[in-house]
């Protein structure tokens, strides 16, 4: 997984100076109450080689108040803030989140600066691949900013590096938190942040969560390789029907999340084993202009079985349905109505799959709603697709078709 781009428009490093430098010159104005004699001269020399961005020339001033001992809270505060902001700007990172920590525990840091220095210090740890010192800082800031300052950035940053520690439990805590937030400001969530809260989960083996966060990717960035993840781990769900199959294919075929010739065939073979070769043949008629089919070592195998379901969907499309309107065999006239529907006939195919479902007796009704909430679908009525979609959701189907409706009323929502 990439890392996450927390900071831009400026390096880590110079955030740290800034940071760490604010209040500079006014730190030393309390200097001959606070600090001692032998510690001034050198302070004042740091801090002015400070302002002319000389800072390697400011370590080695402050390198000589080493050799003053017992320094007091206030002395360390002033030496290593000061130290802190020549580090940063040499790039000497360690050095800095050092001077940073030492800062922070001198207990001297007015109130206003301490969430800034920690933020900072969380910064130069996640710089210098500390993640788990860089989580504990970001997770401190977090716990000290005032509740109305914005916490996205640090909360990012402490679940990046809980991630990048191997803590994945721990980062999913953040990245739920963090979402949380945005949703009540009504922002929408990253399609990074949602594809480490997956990755997350991958790494905790932990399916159902994993599934879960990829329905969030297909509903607000439905890519291709997104649904076709989804739904190869539905098939794969305990439970889910093999009856279903082929409407999941059908689903996988809506949503333009075919890749393979598998995938093509998988949906082709059975459409056409279950009299319904014009369905077929525009399956096979995709993948050839995708260039999936056609090509290879089975391309000639490919355009005879083209060829096959083509002739037999032409003749079916010469013929009128052998089921009249009026059968009481609702399984037969579903079956005749859809047919109907692949071949183009869709207001009459609607109707008679319509009819089938009104008058009872269907031996898989929700089944038979999924598929006429498809057809739906596309033909373009999506109100009255989702309407059938929320039947078989609110029937409680845990064969896998409220999770086939569910995604079905995700795609028409696009």
């Amino acid at each position: 997984m990439p890392l996450l781009k927390l900071l831009q428009n400026a390096s880590l490093v110079l955030v740290l100076a800034l940071l760490a430098g604010m209040g500079a010159q006014a730190q030393l104005a309390p200097a001959p109450a606070a600090l001692r004699e032998e510690l001034v001269a050198p302070l004042r020399a740091a801090q002015e080689l400070l302002a002319e961005k000389k800072f390697a020339l400011a370590l080695e001033q402050l390198s000589a108040t080493d050799r003053i001992t017992g320094k007091t809270k206030v002395e360390t505060y002033v030496v290593e803030r000061l130290r802190a902001a020549a580090a940063s700007g040499a790039g000497n990172t360690q050095q800095a989140a050092a001077s940073l920590e030492a800062v922070l525990a001198s207990g001297m840091v007015p109130g206003d600066d301490q969430v800034k220095l920690v933020e900072a210090l969380a910064g130069a740890h996640y710089n210098l691949k500390h993640f788990q010192d860089a989580a504990r800082w970001a997770i401190r800031s977090l716990e000290i900013a005032p509740p109305a300052q914005s916490r996205s950035a640090m909360r990012l940053m402490a679940a990046q590096s809980l991630y990048l520690d191997s803590d994945y439990q721990g980062a999913i805590q953040q990245l739920q938190a963090l979402q949380k937030e945005q949703i009540a400001a009504g922002l929408p969530t990253p399609e990074s942040q949602l594809d480490m809260l997956a990755g997350s989960y991958i790494k905790l083996k932990d399916d159902a969560g994993y599934m879960q966060v990829l329905e969030q990717l297909v509903r607000s960035y439905p890519r291709a390789e997104y649904w076709a993840d989804l739904l190869v781990r539905l098939e794969r769900k305990p439970g889910f029907s093999q009856r279903l199959v082929i409407d999941l294919f059908r689903l996988q075929f809506a949503a333009n999340a075919m890749a393979e010739a598998g995938d093509y065939l998988e949906l082709a073979q059975p459409a056409a084993q279950a009299d319904y070769p014009a369905e077929a043949r525009k399956v096979l008629e995709t993948g050839f202009a995708a260039k999936v089919l056609g090509t290879g070592a089975d391309a000639d195998k490919h355009q005879r079985y083209l060829q096959q379901v083509s002739e037999r969907a032409v003749a079916q499309a010469g013929r009128t349905p052998a089921v009249a309107t009026g059968s009481a065999d609702s399984d037969a006239l579903f079956k005749a109505g859809y047919g109907e529907v692949t071949l183009g006939r869709i207001e009459p195919g609607l109707a008679l799959m319509q009819q089938a479902l009104d008058q009872g007796g269907l031996t898989q009704l929700d089944e038979a709603r999924i598929r006429l909430g498809a057809a739906c679908a596309q033909a373009g009525d999506k109100t009255r697709a989702r309407a059938l979609f929320d039947a078989v959701q609110a029937a409680g189907r845990s064969d896998g078709g409220a999770d086939l409706a569910r995604l079905w009323n995700i795609l028409i929502a696009r």
